[in-house]
């Protein structure tokens, strides 16, 4: 490795001579951001962000093992420095809205860095409405970043991109009623991971009921279609991977008093491997509460059950999550908060044998507003998972920093 001279700085040079430049401009622009007149209700509301972010574990390696055999490095540890901007776009025209919400990231890791990239995620919408009755939404949602090295073993470094495309409508039957029906579609793509790659495509029909006193109530059904599109294991002779779902769920949205809200869904579904043939069935779900204790405190909880992402992980696995949290306005310009999370994953068919794994974090978060367009946030969490296979167990402690302007 060469050695830091100011001919060839290394990593920790650069990144210091980065930071240099970058600290400098921000804090002459800043002022003048400041004098703007932001008001979250603006039609159009562009932001900028810095994260400063150390990780203990970055590629969620086991504790046996070696780093080098990994990456070709010996470091686990690395500090990454993320800029962001983005633009968040409401313009309503009669009873029309065109709504944009995208953001553009750049992670440069201090160490690792060739993994370093750009990203981006961004929502354009139209909400519609005819007449008194009719109503719905036209959106096309596109995201590109790195997939998780939770997900990913053995540091492999893949980018994915998802982009996708829905379609509602639905008319309102008097002051209580309403149907709809909706559908849509997503494909990703891996640069690295290419037998994850995927199109999907839904359908859907529901009706809500909605009370005097604020409750909402809301039945649907559901149909989807996956098909795992990478080649190269069907030509080897492997079945063509995927699964056909269908689904019912009822959800609900209740307040309770007026510092206590309640929600929750439970649904039924059945799918079908296309792989196999086989059919399976799950119930999934999931209930969550809000509680104004105090005028500075709220109290928070949930429990939900979930399929996994089905571009992240080849087995199809079920996921039950539980989380509570609190927040505490210590001052008007002061927040503190602070989260404990757990997760449960298993394989949603029995047959494909044990692949437990039990994650547990928490998280500590202060945010100080000085003004109302400038937000700066700190943090420190841990997390570690226990699983099956001695691979996937890890410990990690992450802390942060970040600052974020808006305009």
């Amino acid at each position: 490795m060469p050695q830091e001279t100011e001919a060839h700085p290394g990593r920790a040079g650069k990144a210091y001579q980065w930071i240099r430049k970058a600290v400098p401009l921000s804090l002459a622009v800043l002022p003048t951001l400041l004098w703007a007149a932001y008001d979250e209700s603006d039609p159009v509301v562009l932001e900028a962000k810095v994260k400063y972010m150390h990780d203990d574990n970055l590629f969620r390696l086991a504790d046996g093992v070696d780093p080098r055999s990994v990456r070709g490095d010996a470091r686990r540890a690395d500090s990454v420095i993320e800029p962001r901007v983005a633009a968040r776009v409401n313009l309503p025209a009669s009873r029309q809205l065109l709504q944009f919400d995208g953001e553009v990231f750049s992670p440069h890791y201090l160490h690792h860095d060739e993994l370093n990239y750009t990203g981006w995620q961004g929502l354009l919408a139209w909400q519609w409405q005819v007449g008194s009755d009719w109503q719905g939404q036209l959106s096309y949602g596109d995201r590109k970043r790195l997939s998780s090295f939770e997900d990913v073993l053995l540091g492999v470094r893949d980018l994915y991109r998802t982009r996708s495309a829905d379609v509602s409508a639905n008319r309102r039957l008097g002051a209580v009623w309403m149907v709809g029906v909706n559908a849509g579609g997503s494909r990703e793509r891996h640069d690295a991971r290419q037998f994850n790659d995927y199109d999907e495509k839904h359908w859907g029909v529901g009706v809500t009921a909605q009370t005097g006193k604020g409750s909402v109530f809301t039945l649907r059904s559901s149909i989807t279609e996956l098909d795992y599109v990478d080649d190269t294991l069907v030509a080897l002779g492997a079945p063509q991977r995927g699964f056909t779902q269908r689904g019912l769920d009822l959800s609900w949205e209740v307040p309770v008093t007026g510092l206590t809200k309640a929600g929750g869904n439970v649904g039924w579904v059945r799918w079908k491997d296309k792989a196999t043939g086989s059919h399976s069935n799950r119930l999934v779900g999931g209930v969550n509460a809000s509680w104004q204790a105090t005028e500075r405190i709220t109290l928070d909880g949930s429990y939900d059950r979930s399929f996994d992402d089905p571009g992240q992980n080849r087995v199809r696995r079920i996921i039950d999550t539980y989380r509570v949290a609190a927040y505490w306005q210590y001052h008007p310009k002061w927040t503190f908060s602070g989260e404990v999370r757990y997760e449960d994953r298993a394989g949603a068919r029995k047959e494909e044998g044990s692949i437990d794994e039990q994650t547990l974090l928490w998280r500590l978060a202060a945010t100080y507003r000085p003004h109302p367009a400038v937000d700066v946030n700190a943090y420190v969490q841990q997390q570690g998972r226990d699983a099956d296979t001695a691979s996937s167990q890890y410990d990690s402690t992450q802390y942060g920093l970040s600052a974020q302007v808006r305009y």
